[in-house]
């Protein structure tokens, strides 16, 4: 065999309760969607349900026991999603490989990978920093400024796409009721 030694470590299964969930019928190597330096997989389990494509991360262990991501043919309104994979293609041009899925349904869809943002710096500004009632206008008492700085992760970059970036702020979420309310008494 040309010398070639191969290791082998435990089996990685599916969270599937079934045994029939066929688990494992098809196999791909989607490239390193996550730009850690290592390749990923994609493993379908077609009779899971609707279908199922588990995505694995590797390291320089070797393959993570865990899916990253788990996609089902449901989400998509297919039967037997899984059944076929091709992977490691770029498909759209952003330098970042896709993964082609087919299903019994004569129906292929294509899952694009994109970029992968690294928030590097955030900063969080209140002003006033004392409230005061008598300065609020009809709409507000505060100004609140969030900046975010990330950089893109591999890829091509010469590739720029605006990114949307949601975030949720919350104010006195650890803060108990007062004890005793206040109230008018005539």
């Amino acid at each position: 065999m040309g010398g070639r030694t191969w290791w082998w470590g435990p089996p990685t299964t599916s969270s599937a309760s079934r045994s029939s969930s066929g688990f494992g019928f098809a196999v791909a190597s989607i490239g390193d969607i996550n730009q850690d330096g290592f390749q990923d997989i994609a493993v379908g389990a077609p009779f899971e349900g609707p279908g199922k494509v588990y995505i694995y991360h590797s390291s320089a262990g070797g393959l993570l026991p865990q899916p990253r991501q788990v996609i089902s043919g449901s989400e998509l309104g297919l039967q037997t999603f899984g059944y076929a994979l091709s992977g490691g293609l770029d498909v759209d041009g952003n330098s970042y490989p896709d993964l082609l899925v087919g299903s019994l349904a004569e129906r292929v869809v294509l899952l694009r990978a994109r970029p992968v943002i690294n928030i590097l710096n955030k900063t969080f500004a209140v002003t006033p920093s004392k409230v005061d009632p008598a300065r609020c206008t009809p709409d507000s008492c505060i100004t609140v400024t969030v900046c975010f700085s990330y950089n893109q992760s591999a890829g091509d970059p010469a590739y720029r796409e605006n990114i949307t970036l949601q975030y949720t702020l919350e104010a006195d979420r650890d803060r108990h009721a007062p004890r005793v309310r206040s109230c008018c008494c005539w």
